[in-house]
């Protein structure tokens, strides 16, 4: 990663915000913060603390690691640095990835205003191929772990390259996989995450299954294209696909009943 090393107390323009964090430039590269506001704006109660703790921070590290043997070179590398916010003055957690000059998929879409999955004609005829390999790399991703990347169109990253063939098509945000499963399967931080949030963040998790299948089947490979693909990318049991989505389905009717209580 080129310049400085990473120091807190600098103050980069801001480029994004989301959920989780707010996203500075730094020119040579991109610094993701605990988004501070997230746990009032979006009414979930431990937010702040959750995402500023240690363990956190441990689990994000885990998941690169393990999303790294799939993704390879298609997940942006990422540092996970523990730092201290400049606004509350308390520990929290720092994300630093190089700068990449390149769009989110989502200004590739031929509608930004539908939800259904349109790319315009030029992109996804220069770029299906690429489309195909990431979103199978997802569906392996999900048998493997039982939980989705959150693969959404702006957590994509294009990287444009005119003397290719192809665009370049980058991960820079997976989501979390090792707390989704503790949060939705063991129980994970009770006193501090309630059902209804484990139930709101379970349906963002159904979302992205059908958003998945959506793209894939956009796609429409050939059985030539698919085999070549597992080829190239390792195969996956739809069985065990199919029987995760279900697992899903079931622990939400689960909170949705602990809800009505």
């Amino acid at each position: 990663m080129k310049g400085a090393p990473f120091d807190e107390n600098l103050r980069g323009e801001v480029i994004a915000q989301g959920l989780e964090n707010i996203v500075f430039d730094f020119q040579d590269y991109v610094v993701k913060e605990v988004n501070i506001r997230s746990e009032v704006i979006f009414n979930i109660p431990g937010l702040t603390w959750f995402l500023s703790s240690v363990a956190h921070l441990i689990h994000l590290q885990q998941d690169h690691t393990m999303l790294k043997k799939i993704l390879e070179d298609q997940l942006v590398d990422t540092l996970f640095v523990r730092g201290h916010s400049r606004e509350k003055g308390t520990a929290t957690n720092y994300l630093v990835q190089p700068y990449i000059n390149g769009k989110p998929l989502a200004e590739y879409l031929a509608d930004p205003d539908i939800s259904r999955f349109v790319l315009a004609q030029a992109f996804f005829c220069r770029n299906r191929r690429g489309l195909l390999e990431t979103y199978w790399k997802a569906r392996k991703v999900f048998v493997l772990y039982g939980i989705p990347m959150d693969l959404t169109f702006n957590n994509i990253l294009v990287k444009e390259r005119p003397t290719h063939t192809s665009d370049k098509l980058l991960v820079i945000d997976p989501g979390f996989i090792t707390e989704a499963k503790l949060l939705f399967f063991e129980n994970y931080l009770p006193n501090l995450v309630s059902i209804e949030t484990r139930y709101r963040f379970l349906q963002v998790c159904l979302n992205r299954i059908a958003q998945l299948e959506e793209v894939f089947a956009h796609v429409d490979a050939s059985t030539f294209e698919l085999a070549q693909t597992a080829t190239l990318h390792g195969t996956f049991d739809v069985t065990t696909y199919e029987s995760h989505k279900q697992k899903l389905v079931k622990q939400l009717s689960t909170f949705e009943k602990s809800l009505q209580v």
